[in-house]
Protein backbone atom coordinates (compact mmCIF):
# COMPACT_ATOMS: atom_id res chain seq x y z
CA UNK A 1 0.00 0.00 0.00
CA UNK A 2 1.24 3.51 -0.77
CA UNK A 3 2.79 5.68 1.92
CA UNK A 4 0.36 7.84 3.86
CA UNK A 5 0.80 11.14 5.67
CA UNK A 6 -2.11 12.05 7.94
CA UNK A 7 -0.29 14.58 10.10
CA UNK A 8 -0.31 17.34 7.49
CA UNK A 9 -3.56 19.09 6.72
CA UNK A 10 -2.84 21.54 3.87
CA UNK A 11 -5.21 24.40 3.16
CA UNK A 12 -3.46 25.61 0.01
CA UNK A 13 -2.05 23.18 -2.54
CA UNK A 14 -0.76 23.06 -6.07
CA UNK A 15 -3.62 21.47 -7.99
CA UNK A 16 -1.42 20.87 -11.02
CA UNK A 17 0.58 18.26 -9.16
CA UNK A 18 -2.31 15.91 -8.83
CA UNK A 19 -5.28 14.95 -10.94
CA UNK A 20 -7.17 16.04 -13.99
CA UNK A 21 -9.84 18.66 -14.57
CA UNK A 22 -12.11 15.99 -16.04
CA UNK A 23 -12.63 14.63 -12.53
CA UNK A 24 -14.38 17.89 -11.56
CA UNK A 25 -12.24 18.00 -8.43
CA UNK A 26 -11.09 21.06 -6.51
CA UNK A 27 -7.52 21.48 -5.20
CA UNK A 28 -8.39 20.49 -1.63
CA UNK A 29 -9.99 17.23 -2.76
CA UNK A 30 -6.95 16.51 -4.88
CA UNK A 31 -4.60 17.34 -2.03
CA UNK A 32 -6.44 15.01 0.34
CA UNK A 33 -5.96 12.10 -2.06
CA UNK A 34 -2.36 13.06 -2.81
CA UNK A 35 -1.63 13.05 0.93
CA UNK A 36 -2.99 9.49 0.98
CA UNK A 37 -0.81 8.50 -1.96
CA UNK A 38 -3.63 8.37 -4.54
CA UNK A 39 -4.56 10.15 -7.77
CA UNK A 40 -8.01 11.43 -8.65
CA UNK A 41 -9.48 9.09 -11.30
CA UNK A 42 -13.21 9.05 -10.56
CA UNK A 43 -15.54 11.93 -11.43
CA UNK A 44 -16.82 13.91 -8.45
CA UNK A 45 -20.50 14.30 -9.27
CA UNK A 46 -22.03 13.93 -5.78
CA UNK A 47 -22.92 16.97 -3.68
CA UNK A 48 -24.21 17.23 -0.11
CA UNK A 49 -27.84 16.51 -1.02
CA UNK A 50 -27.13 13.55 -3.28
CA UNK A 51 -24.59 11.92 -0.94
CA UNK A 52 -26.97 12.37 2.01
CA UNK A 53 -29.66 10.73 -0.11
CA UNK A 54 -27.20 7.94 -0.96
CA UNK A 55 -26.64 7.28 2.74
CA UNK A 56 -30.34 7.56 3.61
CA UNK A 57 -31.39 5.00 1.01
CA UNK A 58 -28.90 2.51 2.44
CA UNK A 59 -30.17 3.04 5.97
CA UNK A 60 -33.91 2.76 5.06
CA UNK A 61 -34.65 3.03 8.77
CA UNK A 62 -38.36 3.75 8.81
CA UNK A 63 -39.00 1.38 5.92
CA UNK A 64 -37.28 -1.33 7.97
CA UNK A 65 -39.64 -1.16 10.96
CA UNK A 66 -41.37 -4.50 10.49
CA UNK A 67 -43.45 -4.92 13.61
CA UNK A 68 -44.01 -3.25 16.93
CA UNK A 69 -43.91 -3.96 20.62
CA UNK A 70 -44.49 -1.98 23.81
CA UNK A 71 -42.06 -0.01 25.96
CA UNK A 72 -39.01 -2.19 25.38
CA UNK A 73 -39.09 -1.51 21.65
CA UNK A 74 -39.16 2.26 22.18
CA UNK A 75 -36.35 2.42 24.72
CA UNK A 76 -34.29 -0.20 22.95
CA UNK A 77 -34.49 1.85 19.76
CA UNK A 78 -33.37 5.02 21.55
CA UNK A 79 -30.37 3.28 23.13
CA UNK A 80 -29.32 1.75 19.80
CA UNK A 81 -29.74 5.11 18.03
CA UNK A 82 -27.50 6.88 20.56
CA UNK A 83 -24.90 4.15 20.17
CA UNK A 84 -25.01 4.46 16.38
CA UNK A 85 -24.57 8.24 16.58
CA UNK A 86 -21.49 7.78 18.78
CA UNK A 87 -20.01 5.21 16.41
CA UNK A 88 -20.57 7.21 13.25
CA UNK A 89 -19.40 10.45 14.81
CA UNK A 90 -16.04 8.71 15.05
CA UNK A 91 -16.37 7.39 11.49
CA UNK A 92 -17.18 10.93 10.33
CA UNK A 93 -14.02 12.22 12.01
CA UNK A 94 -11.97 9.57 10.24
CA UNK A 95 -13.40 10.36 6.81
CA UNK A 96 -12.80 14.09 7.37
CA UNK A 97 -9.10 13.29 7.71
CA UNK A 98 -8.88 10.57 5.04
CA UNK A 99 -11.76 10.79 2.51
CA UNK A 100 -10.92 7.66 0.53
CA UNK A 101 -13.04 4.88 -0.96
CA UNK A 102 -11.29 2.14 1.02
CA UNK A 103 -12.77 3.45 4.24
CA UNK A 104 -12.20 1.23 7.25
CA UNK A 105 -9.30 -0.86 6.00
CA UNK A 106 -7.41 2.25 4.88
CA UNK A 107 -7.92 4.01 8.20
CA UNK A 108 -6.74 0.96 10.11
CA UNK A 109 -3.62 0.84 7.95
CA UNK A 110 -2.94 4.50 8.75
CA UNK A 111 -3.55 4.39 12.48
CA UNK A 112 -2.69 0.91 13.76
CA UNK A 113 0.68 0.18 15.39
CA UNK A 114 3.26 -0.21 12.63
CA UNK A 115 3.97 -3.86 13.32
CA UNK A 116 0.34 -4.86 12.70
CA UNK A 117 -0.76 -2.61 9.85
CA UNK A 118 -0.93 -5.18 7.08
CA UNK A 119 -2.74 -7.84 9.09
CA UNK A 120 -5.38 -5.44 10.38
CA UNK A 121 -6.06 -3.77 7.05
CA UNK A 122 -6.50 -7.05 5.15
CA UNK A 123 -8.91 -8.49 7.73
CA UNK A 124 -11.06 -5.37 7.78
CA UNK A 125 -11.10 -5.12 3.98
CA UNK A 126 -12.35 -8.69 3.63
CA UNK A 127 -15.10 -8.33 6.24
CA UNK A 128 -16.23 -4.95 4.93
CA UNK A 129 -16.42 -6.11 1.31
CA UNK A 130 -18.18 -9.33 2.31
CA UNK A 131 -20.85 -7.51 4.27
CA UNK A 132 -21.63 -5.10 1.46
CA UNK A 133 -22.12 -7.97 -0.98
CA UNK A 134 -24.27 -9.79 1.58
CA UNK A 135 -26.38 -6.73 2.32
CA UNK A 136 -27.20 -6.34 -1.36
CA UNK A 137 -28.53 -9.89 -1.35
CA UNK A 138 -30.46 -9.22 1.84
CA UNK A 139 -32.07 -6.17 0.23
CA UNK A 140 -33.09 -8.28 -2.75
CA UNK A 141 -34.60 -10.95 -0.50
CA UNK A 142 -36.63 -8.30 1.30
CA UNK A 143 -38.15 -7.32 -2.02
CA UNK A 144 -39.18 -10.81 -2.96
CA UNK A 145 -41.48 -12.24 -0.31
CA UNK A 146 -44.94 -11.94 -1.82
CA UNK A 147 -48.02 -11.91 0.39
CA UNK A 148 -49.26 -15.29 -0.74
CA UNK A 149 -48.08 -18.89 -0.98
CA UNK A 150 -44.93 -18.79 -3.05
CA UNK A 151 -42.12 -20.90 -4.41
CA UNK A 152 -38.69 -19.93 -3.22
CA UNK A 153 -37.13 -20.14 -6.67
CA UNK A 154 -39.57 -17.48 -7.92
CA UNK A 155 -38.36 -15.02 -5.34
CA UNK A 156 -34.76 -15.79 -6.21
CA UNK A 157 -35.38 -15.20 -9.91
CA UNK A 158 -37.07 -11.88 -9.16
CA UNK A 159 -34.04 -11.06 -7.06
CA UNK A 160 -31.80 -11.61 -10.06
CA UNK A 161 -34.02 -9.28 -12.09
CA UNK A 162 -33.61 -6.61 -9.42
CA UNK A 163 -29.85 -7.07 -9.42
CA UNK A 164 -29.81 -6.75 -13.20
CA UNK A 165 -31.83 -3.54 -13.09
CA UNK A 166 -29.59 -2.09 -10.39
CA UNK A 167 -26.51 -3.06 -12.43
CA UNK A 168 -27.96 -1.21 -15.43
CA UNK A 169 -28.39 1.95 -13.37
CA UNK A 170 -24.87 1.69 -11.94
CA UNK A 171 -23.28 1.32 -15.38
CA UNK A 172 -25.33 2.77 -18.23
CA UNK A 173 -27.01 5.43 -16.08
CA UNK A 174 -24.10 5.95 -13.69
CA UNK A 175 -23.86 9.69 -14.36
CA UNK A 176 -27.52 10.02 -13.36
CA UNK A 177 -27.08 8.23 -10.04
CA UNK A 178 -26.72 11.41 -7.92
CA UNK A 179 -29.94 12.82 -9.39
CA UNK A 180 -31.73 9.50 -8.89
CA UNK A 181 -30.60 9.35 -5.27
CA UNK A 182 -31.75 12.94 -4.65
CA UNK A 183 -35.17 12.10 -6.05
CA UNK A 184 -35.36 9.01 -3.86
CA UNK A 185 -34.58 11.15 -0.80
CA UNK A 186 -37.72 13.17 -1.50
CA UNK A 187 -39.78 9.98 -1.62
CA UNK A 188 -37.99 8.66 1.46
CA UNK A 189 -38.97 11.71 3.53
CA UNK A 190 -42.34 12.79 2.19
CA UNK A 191 -43.89 9.38 1.65
CA UNK A 192 -43.46 8.87 5.37
CA UNK A 193 -46.30 11.39 5.70
CA UNK A 194 -48.71 9.04 3.95
CA UNK A 195 -47.90 6.36 6.52
CA UNK A 196 -48.30 8.81 9.37
CA UNK A 197 -51.68 10.09 8.17
CA UNK A 198 -53.03 6.68 7.31
CA UNK A 199 -52.03 4.73 10.41
CA UNK A 200 -52.71 6.89 13.49
CA UNK A 201 -55.99 5.69 15.04
CA UNK A 202 -58.23 7.55 17.49
CA UNK A 203 -57.13 5.39 20.43
CA UNK A 204 -53.76 7.17 20.58
CA UNK A 205 -54.04 8.40 24.16
CA UNK A 206 -54.93 5.01 25.61
CA UNK A 207 -52.11 3.33 23.69
CA UNK A 208 -49.62 5.93 24.96
CA UNK A 209 -50.73 5.32 28.55
CA UNK A 210 -50.32 1.60 28.01
CA UNK A 211 -46.92 2.16 26.41
CA UNK A 212 -45.63 4.01 29.47
CA UNK A 213 -47.26 1.60 31.89
CA UNK A 214 -45.65 -1.39 30.25
CA UNK A 215 -42.24 -0.35 31.56
CA UNK A 216 -43.19 -2.18 34.77
CA UNK A 217 -43.66 -5.37 32.74
CA UNK A 218 -40.29 -5.02 30.99
CA UNK A 219 -39.28 -8.60 31.73
CA UNK A 220 -42.46 -10.12 30.30
CA UNK A 221 -42.09 -12.65 27.51
CA UNK A 222 -43.37 -10.49 24.65
CA UNK A 223 -41.50 -7.45 25.92
CA UNK A 224 -38.24 -9.36 26.22
CA UNK A 225 -38.54 -10.55 22.65
CA UNK A 226 -39.37 -7.04 21.48
CA UNK A 227 -36.38 -5.50 23.30
CA UNK A 228 -34.02 -7.91 21.59
CA UNK A 229 -35.71 -7.27 18.26
CA UNK A 230 -35.60 -3.50 18.76
CA UNK A 231 -31.85 -3.55 19.28
CA UNK A 232 -31.26 -5.84 16.30
CA UNK A 233 -33.59 -3.74 14.16
CA UNK A 234 -31.92 -0.46 15.05
CA UNK A 235 -28.38 -1.73 14.60
CA UNK A 236 -29.06 -3.53 11.32
CA UNK A 237 -30.80 -0.53 9.78
CA UNK A 238 -28.09 1.91 10.90
CA UNK A 239 -25.12 -0.27 9.98
CA UNK A 240 -24.89 1.14 6.47
CA UNK A 241 -24.32 4.75 7.48
CA UNK A 242 -20.74 4.53 6.24
CA UNK A 243 -21.88 3.91 2.64
CA UNK A 244 -21.11 7.54 1.86
CA UNK A 245 -17.50 6.93 2.92
CA UNK A 246 -16.91 4.54 0.06
CA UNK A 247 -17.96 7.04 -2.62
CA UNK A 248 -15.87 9.81 -1.02
CA UNK A 249 -13.67 10.04 -4.12
CA UNK A 250 -16.76 11.00 -6.12
CA UNK A 251 -17.98 13.73 -3.75
CA UNK A 252 -17.23 17.46 -3.92
CA UNK A 253 -15.35 18.71 -0.83
CA UNK A 254 -15.41 15.16 0.52
CA UNK A 255 -13.62 15.92 3.79
CA UNK A 256 -16.52 18.19 4.80
CA UNK A 257 -19.47 16.88 2.79
CA UNK A 258 -19.23 13.18 3.66
CA UNK A 259 -19.09 13.66 7.46
CA UNK A 260 -22.10 15.97 7.24
CA UNK A 261 -23.95 13.42 5.14
CA UNK A 262 -23.20 10.60 7.59
CA UNK A 263 -24.38 12.46 10.67
CA UNK A 264 -27.27 14.12 8.84
CA UNK A 265 -28.59 10.84 7.45
CA UNK A 266 -28.33 9.18 10.88
CA UNK A 267 -30.26 11.98 12.56
CA UNK A 268 -32.87 12.08 9.78
CA UNK A 269 -33.35 8.31 9.58
CA UNK A 270 -33.26 7.87 13.33
CA UNK A 271 -35.93 10.52 13.89
CA UNK A 272 -38.38 9.35 11.24
CA UNK A 273 -37.63 5.72 12.11
CA UNK A 274 -38.58 6.44 15.72
CA UNK A 275 -41.74 8.23 14.58
CA UNK A 276 -42.60 5.33 12.28
CA UNK A 277 -42.15 2.89 15.13
CA UNK A 278 -44.62 4.86 17.27
CA UNK A 279 -47.09 5.05 14.39
CA UNK A 280 -46.93 1.30 13.91
CA UNK A 281 -47.32 0.70 17.64
CA UNK A 282 -50.49 2.78 17.55
CA UNK A 283 -51.63 1.02 14.37
CA UNK A 284 -51.48 -2.55 15.71
CA UNK A 285 -54.84 -3.90 16.81
CA UNK A 286 -53.96 -7.61 17.04
CA UNK A 287 -50.31 -8.33 17.82
CA UNK A 288 -50.77 -12.11 17.54
CA UNK A 289 -51.93 -11.76 13.94
CA UNK A 290 -48.97 -9.49 13.24
CA UNK A 291 -46.47 -11.98 14.65
CA UNK A 292 -48.06 -14.95 12.87
CA UNK A 293 -49.09 -13.33 9.60
CA UNK A 294 -49.24 -15.73 6.64
CA UNK A 295 -47.69 -13.07 4.41
CA UNK A 296 -44.30 -13.67 6.02
CA UNK A 297 -43.91 -9.93 6.61
CA UNK A 298 -45.48 -8.41 9.75
CA UNK A 299 -45.56 -4.88 8.35
CA UNK A 300 -48.06 -5.98 5.68
CA UNK A 301 -50.41 -7.19 8.39
CA UNK A 302 -49.96 -3.89 10.26
CA UNK A 303 -50.88 -2.00 7.10
CA UNK A 304 -53.96 -4.16 6.64
CA UNK A 305 -55.07 -3.60 10.24
CA UNK A 306 -54.46 0.15 10.10
CA UNK A 307 -56.08 0.87 6.72
CA UNK A 308 -58.75 -1.86 6.63
CA UNK A 309 -58.07 -1.93 2.91
CA UNK A 310 -56.21 -4.45 0.79
CA UNK A 311 -55.59 -1.81 -1.88
CA UNK A 312 -54.30 0.71 0.65
CA UNK A 313 -51.93 -1.74 2.31
CA UNK A 314 -50.70 -2.86 -1.11
CA UNK A 315 -49.84 0.72 -2.08
CA UNK A 316 -47.98 1.29 1.19
CA UNK A 317 -46.06 -1.97 0.82
CA UNK A 318 -45.20 -1.09 -2.79
CA UNK A 319 -43.58 2.15 -1.65
CA UNK A 320 -41.35 0.23 0.73
CA UNK A 321 -40.40 -2.23 -2.02
CA UNK A 322 -39.45 0.65 -4.33
CA UNK A 323 -37.30 2.24 -1.64
CA UNK A 324 -35.56 -1.04 -0.92
CA UNK A 325 -34.73 -1.31 -4.61
CA UNK A 326 -33.23 2.17 -4.33
CA UNK A 327 -31.11 0.84 -1.46
CA UNK A 328 -29.90 -1.94 -3.76
CA UNK A 329 -28.59 0.72 -6.16
CA UNK A 330 -26.50 2.16 -3.34
CA UNK A 331 -25.34 -1.26 -2.17
CA UNK A 332 -23.90 -2.11 -5.58
CA UNK A 333 -22.24 1.29 -5.93
CA UNK A 334 -20.74 1.04 -2.45
CA UNK A 335 -19.55 -2.56 -2.69
CA UNK A 336 -17.92 -1.97 -6.07
CA UNK A 337 -15.98 1.06 -4.79
CA UNK A 338 -14.64 -0.90 -1.81
CA UNK A 339 -13.67 -3.73 -4.16
CA UNK A 340 -12.01 -1.30 -6.57
CA UNK A 341 -10.15 0.49 -3.78
CA UNK A 342 -8.78 -2.75 -2.34
CA UNK A 343 -7.70 -3.86 -5.83
CA UNK A 344 -6.00 -0.49 -6.34
CA UNK A 345 -3.95 -1.24 -3.22
CA UNK A 346 -3.01 -4.63 -4.70
CA UNK A 347 -5.00 -6.50 -2.08
CA UNK A 348 -6.85 -8.81 -4.48
CA UNK A 349 -5.92 -11.30 -7.19
CA UNK A 350 -6.00 -9.78 -10.69
CA UNK A 351 -5.69 -6.33 -9.13
CA UNK A 352 -4.62 -4.65 -12.34
CA UNK A 353 -7.82 -5.83 -14.04
CA UNK A 354 -10.13 -5.05 -11.12
CA UNK A 355 -8.70 -1.59 -10.49
CA UNK A 356 -9.25 -0.33 -14.04
CA UNK A 357 -11.52 2.67 -14.50
CA UNK A 358 -13.51 3.07 -17.70
CA UNK A 359 -12.03 6.13 -19.47
CA UNK A 360 -15.39 7.21 -20.89
CA UNK A 361 -17.56 6.98 -17.79
CA UNK A 362 -14.84 7.18 -15.10
CA UNK A 363 -16.59 4.27 -13.38
CA UNK A 364 -14.72 1.13 -12.18
CA UNK A 365 -16.77 -1.09 -14.48
CA UNK A 366 -14.79 -4.27 -13.86
CA UNK A 367 -15.30 -3.95 -10.11
CA UNK A 368 -19.01 -3.25 -10.59
CA UNK A 369 -19.51 -6.39 -12.68
CA UNK A 370 -17.40 -8.62 -10.45
CA UNK A 371 -19.08 -7.55 -7.20
CA UNK A 372 -22.51 -7.93 -8.77
CA UNK A 373 -21.57 -11.41 -9.98
CA UNK A 374 -20.35 -12.42 -6.53
CA UNK A 375 -23.57 -11.17 -4.99
CA UNK A 376 -25.59 -13.10 -7.55
CA UNK A 377 -23.67 -16.29 -6.84
CA UNK A 378 -24.25 -15.90 -3.11
CA UNK A 379 -27.96 -15.76 -3.80
CA UNK A 380 -27.73 -19.34 -5.10
CA UNK A 381 -27.31 -20.47 -1.49
CA UNK A 382 -31.02 -19.76 -1.01
CA UNK A 383 -31.86 -22.54 -3.48
CA UNK A 384 -30.49 -25.01 -0.96
CA UNK A 385 -31.54 -23.29 2.25
CA UNK A 386 -32.88 -19.83 2.95
CA UNK A 387 -31.95 -20.38 6.60
CA UNK A 388 -28.32 -20.98 5.63
CA UNK A 389 -28.27 -17.71 3.71
CA UNK A 390 -29.74 -15.84 6.67
CA UNK A 391 -27.11 -17.35 8.98
CA UNK A 392 -24.35 -16.25 6.62
CA UNK A 393 -25.79 -12.73 6.47
CA UNK A 394 -25.94 -12.59 10.27
CA UNK A 395 -22.30 -13.65 10.56
CA UNK A 396 -21.26 -11.06 7.99
CA UNK A 397 -23.21 -8.38 9.87
CA UNK A 398 -21.11 -9.22 12.94
CA UNK A 399 -17.96 -8.97 10.83
CA UNK A 400 -19.08 -5.61 9.51
CA UNK A 401 -19.48 -4.22 13.02
CA UNK A 402 -16.01 -5.51 13.79
CA UNK A 403 -14.70 -3.11 11.11
CA UNK A 404 -16.29 -0.23 12.99
CA UNK A 405 -14.84 -1.43 16.28
CA UNK A 406 -11.36 -1.89 14.83
CA UNK A 407 -11.36 1.52 13.13
CA UNK A 408 -12.57 3.28 16.28
CA UNK A 409 -10.15 1.33 18.48
CA UNK A 410 -7.05 2.21 16.48
CA UNK A 411 -8.17 5.85 16.36
CA UNK A 412 -8.50 5.81 20.16
CA UNK A 413 -5.02 4.29 20.41
CA UNK A 414 -3.65 7.01 18.14
CA UNK A 415 -5.36 9.74 20.18
CA UNK A 416 -3.96 8.37 23.42
CA UNK A 417 -0.47 8.28 21.90
CA UNK A 418 -0.37 11.49 19.84
CA UNK A 419 -3.57 13.47 20.44
CA UNK A 420 -6.05 14.65 17.81
CA UNK A 421 -5.57 13.64 14.18
CA UNK A 422 -7.72 16.53 12.91
CA UNK A 423 -6.86 20.07 14.03
CA UNK A 424 -10.51 21.18 14.01
CA UNK A 425 -11.79 18.34 16.29
CA UNK A 426 -11.18 18.79 20.08
CA UNK A 427 -9.42 15.61 21.17
CA UNK A 428 -11.38 15.34 24.44
CA UNK A 429 -14.75 15.43 22.67
CA UNK A 430 -13.53 13.02 20.01
CA UNK A 431 -12.23 10.54 22.60
CA UNK A 432 -15.50 10.68 24.53
CA UNK A 433 -17.50 9.77 21.42
CA UNK A 434 -14.92 7.17 20.43
CA UNK A 435 -14.99 5.49 23.83
CA UNK A 436 -18.80 5.41 23.80
CA UNK A 437 -18.75 3.94 20.29
CA UNK A 438 -16.95 0.82 21.53
CA UNK A 439 -20.04 -0.31 23.48
CA UNK A 440 -22.56 -0.80 20.63
CA UNK A 441 -19.94 -2.23 18.27
CA UNK A 442 -19.00 -4.88 20.84
CA UNK A 443 -22.57 -5.75 21.86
Amino acid sequence: MDSIDIDNHPSVVDGKSVASSKANSNPLDQAALARLGKRQVLIRNFGLTSVTAFSCTVLVTWEGILDGGPAGLVYGYIIAWIGALATFTTIAELVSVAPIAGGQYHWVFMLAPSESKSQFSYVVAITSSGFLAGTAIQGVLVLNYPSHDFKLYQGILIGYACIGAALFVNTVLSTRLPSIESGILIVHIFKFGSFYQGMWPTQGLSVMVGLIGNVAAFTGKVLFLKVEEAYNLSTSNESGADAAVHIAEEVHDAAVTVPRAIIGSLILNGAIGFAMMLVMLFGISDIDMVLNTPTGYPYMEIFAQATNSVAGSTVLASIIIALHFAALLSFIATASRVFWSFARDRGLPFSSFLSRVNPRSSIPMNAVFVTTTIGSLLLLIAFGSALALNIILSIVLFCFYSTYFTSCAVLLWRQCQKGAIAPYVPVERSMDANTLSQVPTLT
